[in-house]
């Protein structure tokens, strides 16, 4: 594997799109509702915030790169890009979105069958979602790991990027949540003190909210996944550096009526 700083710290060699997720892949917070009926179809919407550190970092290599562009003007999000990548997916089909900040994006999209949003059945993980009804309970299962976090790159459309190969989940030896956290130290040295950064994506998470068509949720989660039900709506919290280094796999399961 390529070391840290001759592969990720080359700052004038590297684009605005590989910053661009070394940002999201580094210090970011995602929160979402999604709504699922009993056939497996609903509508989904995401919230993505990356931290005040992370926006300045992106701030001034795009500066380097368009020196007469307006501070004001600058975003991260290209939301016309993220509406061409959703209505192209099958069975998907976006709704909405709104870049209210530099480093804020708020989407949603619907989907007619929840395992077509990522498509993962020819990896050696397994699928990423599977959905099935037996005996009148359905039943959704979630299982991330390193070897179909693929899926998720697939579905962002970041497919064979060296950026997400460095700091994306291992094929290999995962990394470990300390070494994960030294090569983010190493990429905002300049911009927060180690324990400033370390804070920052220690506290990064996936949140979200599942509401179901239907009763009797129920909810199993392996650690450091956690859930709450209350009536027909699951909040699931997961933290982002679990997703990023994937030496356990991440997983849950959501049972209903």
């Amino acid at each position: 594997m390529e070391s840290v700083e001759s592969g990720c710290m080359r700052k004038t060699g590297i684009s605005i799109a590989a910053v661009l997720l070394i940002l999201f892949f580094s210090s970011c917070s995602s929160r979402g509702e999604v709504f699922l009926s009993s056939e497996g179809a609903g509508k989904a919407k995401v919230s993505i915030t990356l931290s005040p550190m992370a926006v300045r970092y992106a701030e001034d290599i795009a500066g380097g790169f368009s020196p007469n562009q307006r501070k004001e003007d600058f975003k991260i999000f290209d939301e016309s890009k993220l509406q061409s990548r959703l209505d192209a997916m099958e069975g998907v089909k976006f709704l909405s979105s709104e870049s209210s900040s530099a480093g804020r994006l708020d989407f949603a999209f619907s989907f007619d069958h929840i395992e077509r949003i990522f498509p993962s059945r020819e990896l050696s993980g397994g699928d990423l979602v599977s959905f099935s009804e037996k005996g009148g309970l359905k039943t959704l299962d979630f299982n991330l790991n390193k070897d179909n976090f693929s899926a998720i790159t697939g579905f962002l459309g970041l497919g064979n990027n060296e950026i997400i190969d460095t700091f994306g989940p291992q094929a290999g030896e995962p990394y470990t949540g300390e070494e994960y956290l030294e090569m983010v130290e190493f990429l905002f040295d300049e911009y927060a003190s180690k324990e400033a950064v370390d804070g920052a994506v220690k506290t990064a998470s996936i949140r979200f909210i599942v509401s179901v068509e239907g009763k009797n949720l129920h909810v199993t989660a392996d650690s450091p996944v956690t859930a709450a039900v209350k009536g027909s709506e699951a909040e699931i919290e997961i933290p982002l550096l679990a997703v990023l280094t994937l030496s356990n796999p991440v997983t849950f399961r959501i049972i209903w009526e």
